[in-house]
């Protein structure tokens, strides 16, 4: 029974999916909206936690059966760039010690990576001088309400004037800095094995957005509120609920009506059973202001469908440079650090290009484990101090016995194609001999199922990334591999020995790969 058992997983094609068929689940439409970076702004810790975690749930529920779309809403509209365009525009000229924006043939040279950079720069030196100037802010202001007049009214280009001039550069500017920023994160995106089945943006739903709130004004629905932030909204929605603020005095749109918007749009495309945001957990509040928005007007089973998927923060970076949560950098540092790592334990004879791709692997690899290892709700603190040392708790653990395991079978292809071609009255005759330790390695493997069905419950893959590392599945696959030998052995110890470790590697291989960190077979 054991190496029946143990036979399934190790020349499963489809492990997970057959593993998670055991637990009947009903299949449902899911819509997953995750990672949803704002563009021209270099992607940071907080965007790889909702990227790791949407895609992770995104596979975990293909797997299991479920009917999915996943969607990265990019966040590429808002006065933060009317600010940075006036500030591109106007500001960086050159002129007086001023920053001056780079030459088009300058520009046209620089990679996708160094664009955004300088436009993450920027946009910090404009809110700055918008802090400390009223006329630009104003300025600023003014010109984003005239950029979204342009977008609601889908106007033609007015005549020529300074004023029409300057909108529709900064509009033109936005449209490039949204190309940009698309090129910069698919490559982010490839890195770490993430896709996307469609892109969409706010400045998709600047129209429908505006339009819904004004149906609600003249419906009566909204009400006026005085005061500094004079703005229309509701107010008392639900009871604790602060109230839900939708289009200011001036015309701007907020953010919540473009939220609005694209929930009928996507309800209209799709009609799913949940629509899953995998947004951190300082966003409660919003969503649950576009849940009492969608119960106002009528749509009780629409709310009802809103799920939000929340996960805690990073709070701390601890880096050469301080905090600097760009991931760009943190790569950057993580590379030291694994090539380090590299000129220390690594004997296998490679090219320098070889080797500077397993540094990547190795960094991008822990940035996923020191993510994907903890509760979802919990807030910590990042650091790759440790990250390589061979016996801490770390993404290096699961990388060496999976390579190890991979070596064992190279060394022994005949067993493995011997293993391949059992029936199952030769498995029924197989008596392993494996000892106490191959027995809970066993153990490990086959509750690998019950693993995989919690993370589906929770949508989460730290109960994987525990019976992986914590729980130590890949220690018990180095206590046993010493003890029990196949090199030499007679058939009747070596093939029970083999198929243990081969149903160990499938089991490890699978489940990093499912977290989100990439197998290396040669380490």
């Amino acid at each position: 029974m054991l190496a029946q058992s143990l036979h399934r997983v190790a020349f499963s094609s489809n492990l997970i999916p057959e593993m998670l068929a055991k637990f009947g689940t009903k299949s449902k439409k899911l819509v997953i909206d995750f990672s949803s970076p704002n563009i021209a702004k270099t992607f940071h810790m907080g965007n790889l936690r909702s990227t790791l975690y949407g895609n992770f749930i995104q596979k975990i529920t293909r797997l299991a059966g479920h009917e999915v779309v996943s969607i990265n809403y990019l966040g590429d509209w808002g006065p933060q760039f009317s600010m940075l365009a006036f500030y591109w525009i106007a500001v960086m000229d050159g002129k007086e010690g001023r920053r001056k924006r780079p030459e088009p043939e300058e520009w046209a040279k620089m990679d996708s990576q160094k664009k955004v950079e300088l436009l993450t720069s920027s946009y910090a030196a404009a809110h700055r001088m918008s802090r400390l100037n009223a006329s630009f802010s104003a300025k600023a202001r003014q010109l984003f309400l005239e950029m979204e007049k342009v977008k609601i009214n889908e106007e033609n280009i007015p005549e020529k004037n300074a004023s029409s001039s300057e909108v529709f550069e900064a509009l033109n500017l936005l449209k490039e800095w949204r190309e940009i920023s698309c090129i910069y994160l698919k490559d982010l995106y490839s890195r770490f094995g993430v896709n996307f089945d469609v892109w969409d943006g706010e400045s998709n739903y600047i129209l429908k957005g505006s339009n819904l709130v004004d149906e609600m004004i003249l419906e009566g629905k909204c009400v006026r509120f005085p005061g500094e932030d004079e703005c229309w909204g509701i107010n008392n929605a639900d009871p604790g609920l602060s109230k839900i603020a939708l289009k200011r005095i001036d015309g701007a749109n907020l953010y919540l009506n473009r939220d609005l918007a694209s929930i009928y749009d996507r309800q209209n495309k799709y009609n799913a059973d949940q629509y899953i945001y995998v947004v951190d957990k300082a966003q409660a509040n919003h969503f649950a202001h576009l849940r009492a928005l969608l119960r106002i007007r009528g749509d009780n089973d629409l709310a009802e469908r809103i799920i939000h998927h929340s996960y805690g923060k990073v709070i701390g970076l601890s880096t050469r440079e301080g905090k600097n949560d760009s991931v760009d950098y943190l790569i950057s540092e993580g590379n030291s650090e694994s090539d380090a790592y590299i000129k220390k334990s690594y004997t296998r004879k490679s090219t320098d290009e070889e080797k500077e791709l397993l540094c990547q692997l190795l960094t991008q690899n822990q940035l996923a484990f020191s993510i994907i290892c903890r509760a979802k709700h919990s807030d910590f603190n990042f650091s790759f101090r440790g990250a390589f040392l061979p016996e801490g708790t770390n993404s290096l653990i699961l990388l060496e016995k999976y390579s190890r395991l991979n070596s064992l079978e190279m060394a022994n292809l005949e067993h493995l194609e011997r293993l391949k071609n059992l029936n199952e009255i030769d498995l029924m005759k197989m008596q392993p001999e494996i000892g106490e330790n191959g027995r809970k390695l066993a153990r490990m493997i086959l509750e690998f199922d019950t693993v995989l069905n919690n993370s589906l419950q929770k949508m989460e893959p730290s109960p994987i990334a525990l019976h992986l590392v914590f729980i130590r599945l890949s220690n018990k696959v180095g206590q046993t591999l010493p003890s029990l030998r196949i090199l030499g052995e007679p058939l009747i110890n070596a093939l029970p020995r083999m198929l243990l470790f081969t149903a160990a590697k499938k089991v490890l291989g699978e489940g990093m790969k499912l977290i989100g960190i990439e197998p290396i077979e040669r380490i």
